[in-house]
């Protein structure tokens, strides 16, 4: 089960701030944040009566322009991919985004673009 943090943490040398949905390390580490009060559990399933307004696709090109941490990014194309009918352009645009981003960091850039 994904949790969120409610600190900022760094976990294995990758930094997560403070409110951010994290899916990626193992349960028992999950569980250790968890008992440290530093993050809680979140529900796996998408918010169907998310009060959120979805972003139009001009809005997620500049989110994209600007955006600091992929998992700010991982988190919106999940958001997208979860949708009963996911706008294609947004997944394009995010997927995209993603992959030039995993690209610089092998290469060392910023995927920020900073």
């Amino acid at each position: 089960m994904p949790i969120k943090s409610d600190w900022a943490i760094r976990h294995n040398g990758k930094a997560y701030d403070a409110g951010i949905i994290i899916h990626d390390i193992p349960k028992k580490d999950e569980q250790r944040l968890v008992d440290n009060k530093v993050a809680h559990f979140v529900s796996a399933e998408p918010v169907e009566n998310d009060t959120a307004p979805e972003m139009i696709v001009d809005e997620i090109k500049e989110f994209l322009k600007t955006v600091e941490y992929i998992e700010d990014v991982e988190e919106l194309l999940k958001k997208e991919k979860a949708k009963k009918e996911p706008r294609k352009t947004a997944l394009d645009m995010l997927e995209k985004w993603l992959k030039e981003a995993e690209e610089d960091e092998s290469k060392g850039d910023d995927p920020g673009g900073q």
